[in-house]
């Protein structure tokens, strides 16, 4: 299990291993540092001399053990330091000295002429180290810092940064006036949630866990925002649960739609259910939209959605259905979805559009075991919130909203967030650029739709997701990233995931 955490969580991590399992601060730093050293190690190859530039606080003191360890194996390394030594305090006080202590070499930078030694050095390097502000920085970052981080960007060396890249914030991803961008950022102790933004995917480059030397068992007192999905484990849930269901024999998917503009819903959801396995699929919509996809009457059976035959018909309609899927859910469809949660069973999947708006709290009710599929716009929409700040509390709003619906919500976009009730979030490790784009959604919907036939909706959420985002990993590795895939095309990839 990989857990993340958030900037307090780490902060009581660091706080129960010190005062609880007396391991010394400076022990803890010297494992972080120990374990970034092993990393860069692997990264040296063709490269004469390594740059850390380190802070004052406890991210410059891991960047001294670390240039310690460089030192000490031979490497050609030099420590460009922005502040004042006297400034240094405790730990990282003791491993600058250390350093200074066995011959390395600092160069304050805290001046214009500071600067210029700082882009000799970086013309040196063949490898900079990043190790200015660590999880504790809450303020952007301007000045001497902000000139210096322009300066890293600008090299052709490798960068690595140490904990998160410096300027990124540890719980929302989001920069704080400027950032490193990193190639490689070495995390220590725990992911941070800010490294499972798409912002902070993009900026961190590969990440790298390094062990503390304490015991995990340590975060079960901390407590985690998050869990990442490993992709195994939930591919051997499939496996196992669908040879045990029979999903080859079995399972009727019932797909809802009320507006014309939205029948090409119809058809993304039912090849997306189509291709995960087999199955009986009614289309159930008004006549007028029906007469649009008659040609989807060989693969599905079309049946007329008509207010005026009142709830009774509804249910009757919904009663050789496993599950339902309202794939574009739009006003025109809110007293449907709002009687399927009060007489329906089975499983549903919605993904609620934009204009729903504050109208999507209807979604609350009971009965029903509901999965909502969103984007950036449509989980603001759902919060009554702009798709910027949604975007800076990712992970907040989902959990909100999974508060508001009483639902399990999907967050599908390039970074996927899976809220289920009453777990903790679950945050796929891997950017999944396609699954921002609205056909994609829909087509993953109707996948949940077909899983949630023989199992409980957040089951099928975590499971569909997986399956969705393997088969665009397919599409991306069958064209070799050569232009964007089409919503349909994904779709068609899906029987060989499952």
């Amino acid at each position: 299990m990989h857990r993340v955490l958030s900037r307090d969580q780490i902060r009581s991590f660091d706080r129960i291993a010190i005062e609880t399992c007396h391991v010394p601060g400076v022990v803890l730093m010297e494992n972080a540092g120990r374990g970034a050293f092993e990393v860069i190690r692997s990264l040296l190859d063709d490269v004469d001399h390594v740059l850390v530039v380190c802070g004052s606080g406890n991210n410059g003191g891991d960047g001294f053990v670390v240039a310690r360890h460089l030192l000490s194996s031979g490497v050609s390394v030099t420590v460009c330091l922005l502040s004042d030594p006297a400034k240094l305090r405790g730990d990282a006080l003791l491993n600058h000295d250390a350093f200074v202590g066995l011959g390395g070499e600092v160069t304050l930078v805290e001046d214009e002429p500071g600067l210029l030694v700082l882009e000799t050095e970086l013309m040196r390097a063949g490898l900079v180290v990043d190790a200015m502000f660590g999880t504790g920085l809450d303020r952007e970052i301007e000045g001497r810092y902000a000139e210096v981080i322009d300066r890293i960007n600008a090299t052709p060396a490798t960068r690595v940064a140490l904990d998160l890249p410096s300027g990124l914030d540890a719980n929302t991803g989001t920069v704080l006036g400027t950032v490193v961008v990193a190639d490689v950022t070495i995390t220590f102790g725990a992911l941070k949630l800010g490294l499972l933004t798409p912002m902070g995917a993009r900026l961190a480059g590969e990440v790298h866990v390094a062990s503390l030397g304490v015991p995990s068992s340590i975060l079960e007192q901390t407590g985690h925002e998050a869990e990442v999905l490993v992709g195994a484990r939930i591919r051997d849930m499939v496996q196992r649960i669908r040879a045990q269901a029979g999903i080859l024999q079995d399972g009727a998917v019932g797909i809802v739609v009320s507006s014309e503009e939205e029948a090409w819903a119809l058809r993304l959801a039912m090849l997306g259910a189509l291709r995960t396995a087999p199955c009986r699929v009614k289309l159930l919509a008004p006549s007028r939209v029906l007469w649009g996809v008659r040609d989807l009457a060989s693969n599905a059976r079309l049946e007329e959605l008509d207010p005026k035959g009142g709830t009774k018909a509804f249910e009757r309609a919904l009663e050789d259905c496993d599950s339902i899927v309202f794939p574009s859910t739009s006003e025109a469809d809110l007293p449907w979805l709002k009687q399927a949660r009060k007489s329906f069973e089975g499983s549903i999947v919605v993904r609620p559009s934009v204009s729903l708006g504050k109208k999507a709290k209807q979604l609350r009710s009971k009965g029903g075991d509901t999965v909502i599929v969103v984007g950036l716009e449509e989980l603001g929409a759902l919060l009554d919130a702009d798709g910027e700040s949604v975007d800076a509390d990712r992970f907040g709003s989902v959990r909100s909203a999974m508060k508001a619906c009483d639902a399990a919500v999907v967050l599908a976009d390039t970074q996927p967030v899976i809220g289920i009730p009453g777990t903790s979030l679950g945050v796929m490790g891997k950017r999944v650029e396609a699954l921002d784009a609205d056909g994609v959604r829909v087509v993953a919907c109707g996948v949940m739709g077909r899983m949630a036939c023989w199992s409980e909706a957040s089951v099928a959420a975590l499971a569909g997701l997986h399956v969705t985002s393997a088969a665009v990993d397919g599409w991306l590795e069958q064209r070799k990233g050569r232009g964007g895939p089409l919503a349909e095309e994904i779709a068609e990839g899906i029987p060989g995931v499952m």
